[in-house]
């Protein structure tokens, strides 16, 4: 791809028709960082029990190898003999205008929540970046997004029960 190119990636909430923005990464990234990148959200965000991996590019090695595991012969560091649950290969349907849209009615609504810059000064680069579209050198953060956003609003995202259960936090509900 083109030098310029980045990887995106968030982290998205959703508690009822609301969705809240609560991490990202994006930088320049060979394979082997790209995959790294990805084991370290996850293991940032261990609730999380869906992650969008496109299918372009390295998408395809990405998804395999954090599938199955490297074997120990195969690392350099302890983090590569580590898979990761709940992978989602993703195919873009429709071209990248229509998808924007379809996520900018989110927005719109009312219905996404970012952070405030004084906790992730990020948000400023990717509110421009989101804003600018489709006319600036990078779209990274709208594919990621609007892949989100789709997902999220088809599959929803775990309830207070599930997230205690991933936790290991005993259920508030009362035994029968």
């Amino acid at each position: 791809g083109k030098t310029n190119d980045y990887n995106a990636g968030g982290v998205w909430a959703r508690k009822g028709p609301n969705v809240y923005f609560r991490d990202r990464m994006k930088a320049q990234m060979r394979f082997t960082e790209q995959r790294r990148s990805v084991l370290r959200m996850a293991q940032k965000w261990p609730e999380c029990r869906r992650h969008l991996i496109e299918k372009k590019a390295n998408g395809d090695a990405v998804l395999d190898t954090l599938r199955r595991p490297m074997a120990e012969h195969e690392t350099r560091a302890p983090e590569d003999s580590i898979g990761v649950p709940g992978l989602v290969a993703v195919e873009p349907r429709g071209s990248k205008v229509a998808r924007a849209e379809t996520a900018a009615l989110y927005f719109e609504t009312g219905n996404v929540f970012l952070p405030h810059p004084d906790i992730a000064p990020w948000v400023l680069d990717y509110i421009a970046e989101l804003c600018s579209f489709p006319a600036s050198d990078n779209d990274d953060e709208v594919d990621q997004t609007s892949q989100a956003l789709s997902d999220i609003m088809r599959y929803g995202a775990p309830t207070a029960a599930e997230y205690d259960a991933l936790l290991g936090i005993a259920s508030s509900v009362p035994s029968r």
